[in-house]
């Protein structure tokens, strides 16, 4: 990557995305699939509020516990005989808050839980995973501890669920997060990985658009064609906030897709 003194007055990853194309092209929302209460897929039959989970997604909360810090945990915390259908697994941008984010992630994570309710775990990489900008410097993008508590992350997966379909996304650093990690996992770990999604790809350039050892066909990269990041500059524009679209609606489609 070519790198330019800059002396930024936004962060990589820490400000709203602005609505503006990328290289895709938005599509339609994602359709909103509740079964009808007290069917045994029901939110309600599993003392599941939908509502508070999507509103706390976009409000910028977390999941159902009385923890304040805004992480999303529930593959950390949930329990082996309570596996969910699908496991979501995501990488914030540098200096955004949570585990989640407070962009990208959690727009992803309400398009995911409107699809799933309560038969999908939310699980942001944190941790040893700080997100500092100074990490964005460093070969891989990112630091190797991310990288390998990403890598704890798939494996606690496919230990705890084996069965549960798991997908994945990154944004900005969370991107080289999500690369670094995704090619070094074992067969059977990366098998149960149906998809990922990359926004703002910081390694763009470098891996020629793809995730080096990570299927092709199950990887969707989202830059565009403004962001100087996919181009292989540590340079900040407008454009590296602007995958609201694809965050709310094309990458959530392609996850759904590929369970």
């Amino acid at each position: 990557m070519k790198f330019l003194p800059i002396v930024l007055s936004i962060s990589l990853g820490a400000a709203l995305p602005i609505a503006e194309d990328g290289d895709h092209d938005a599509k339609d929302e994602v359709a909103v699939v509740t079964p009808a209460p007290g069917t045994p897929d029901s939110p309600t039959a599993k003392g599941f509020d939908l509502g508070d989970k999507l509103s706390g997604f976009l409000g910028g909360d977390h999941d159902d516990d009385d923890d304040d810090d805004g992480d999303c945990t529930d593959l950390e915390d949930g329990a082996a005989t309570a596996c969910p259908d699908v496991i979501f697994i995501f990488a914030r941008g540098s200096v955004e808050k949570t585990n989640m984010g407070t962009t990208v992630g959690r727009l992803m994570a309400a398009s995911l839980v409107a699809q799933y309710g309560s038969n999908i775990w939310i699980q942001g990489v944190g941790g040893p995973y700080v997100a500092t900008l100074a990490a964005n410097y460093l070969p891989a993008g990112t630091t190797h501890a991310a990288i390998a508590e990403a890598q704890r992350m798939f494996i606690m997966a496919q230990t705890k669920c084996p069965s549960s379909a798991v997908v994945a996304a990154g944004y900005s650093q969370g991107t080289a997060v999500m690369a670094g990690a995704l090619g070094s996992l074992d067969a059977v770990t990366q098998a149960q990985v149906k998809g990922c999604v990359l926004y703002g790809y910081t390694h763009n350039k470098q891996n020629g658009g793809v995730i080096p050892g990570f299927p092709v066909a199950k990887t969707d990269v989202y830059c565009s064609k403004a962001d100087a990041v996919c181009d292989g500059v540590l340079a900040v524009t407008a454009a590296h906030f602007s995958y609201s679209v694809e965050a709310k609606v094309d990458g959530p489609r392609f996850l759904i897709d590929h369970i």
